[in-house]
This record gives C-alpha cells, sequence and structure tokens, in this order.
C-alpha cells in the first residue's frame, strides 16, 4: 500500500480526523471514498466502529457530499466541488491550506486546523510518509 501513496501530495493525516471525531458526538460517520489506497482509512475502520464506507458511482457520491450535514474537507477536487451545491451543511472541518473556496459560509460553522506546519513538511520517501500519516497526534504541538 506504501507504493501507492504519492511523496508530498497531501492527504490529511489521521490525527486531523482523529481530532474532529473525538470532539464531536457523530451518531455514524461515512466516507465517500474512491478506493482504499489511503492508509488512513483502514485505521478509521478498524478504530471507529461507526464508520461506514461508500464508493458508488460519481453520480451518487456527488449527491451524498451535495446533502451532507457535516462535512470534513480532503484533498479531493471532486469533494470540494461537491459541497459548493450543499445547502445542508451546518459545520465543515477543514484547513486554511485545502481549498480556498468562494462559497459563502456565513450560516455555516466552520472550524479551521491549522495544518501548516504539515503541508510544509516534505517526505523523503513513502514509508516515510506513510509513517507520518497514520501518527495519532499532531507532532507539531508542544
Amino acid at each position: 500500500m506504501r507504493e501507492n501513496l504519492v511523496i508530498n501530495f497531501k492527504h490529511p493525516p489521521y490525527y486531523f480526523y482523529k481530532n474532529i471525531i473525538e470532539q464531536n458526538n457523530f451518531l455514524y460517520i461515512l466516507l465517500v471514498i474512491e478506493d482504499k489506497s489511503n492508509p488512513i482509512i483502514q485505521k478509521l475502520l478498524d478504530n471507529y466502529k461507526n464508520i461506514k464506507i461508500t464508493s458508488n458511482d460519481k453520480y451518487e457520491d456527488f449527491k451524498i457530499i451535495m446533502n451532507a450535514h457535516h462535512f470534513v474537507n480532503s484533498s479531493s477536487s471532486f469533494s470540494s466541488s461537491a459541497i459548493l451545491f450543499n445547502n445542508n451543511l451546518k459545520n465543515f472541518y477543514t484547513s486554511d491550506r485545502m481549498h480556498n473556496y468562494r462559497k459563502n459560509f456565513d450560516n455555516i460553522n466552520v472550524k479551521k486546523y491549522d495544518l501548516t506546519n504539515y503541508y510544509n513538511k516534505t517526505f523523503e520517501n513513502s514509508d516515510e510518509m506513510y509513517n507520518f500519516l497514520v501518527l495519532e497526534k499532531d507532532p507539531f504541538l508542544i
């Protein structure tokens, strides 16, 4: 699986998702994924029993994201496009470093996480990136 990681293409790390999940009381969590190549997906499934995966066709996935009430941003242009059409969104979890949106988020609770140090980090190889992606805690916090 590590050989599938693209060095320095930054998916949000596990600790980003873990923090969001543990600060909220979500009844269930739906991951809209293309495949399981990101090691974080299996780690989430192993650690949280209320997570389900969906990987429908692109139209169904787009509709799911368009209708979500809570959305955790990722490095996906697909989901970032779909969220722009969402009129049901209540909570939006993101980072300044992910995407620049032109959507009006005035009536939405936006929680921005500081992932600047993570996005500025470079990795020498896929093993180093893998080991960082699956960290339980933010190593930049002191």
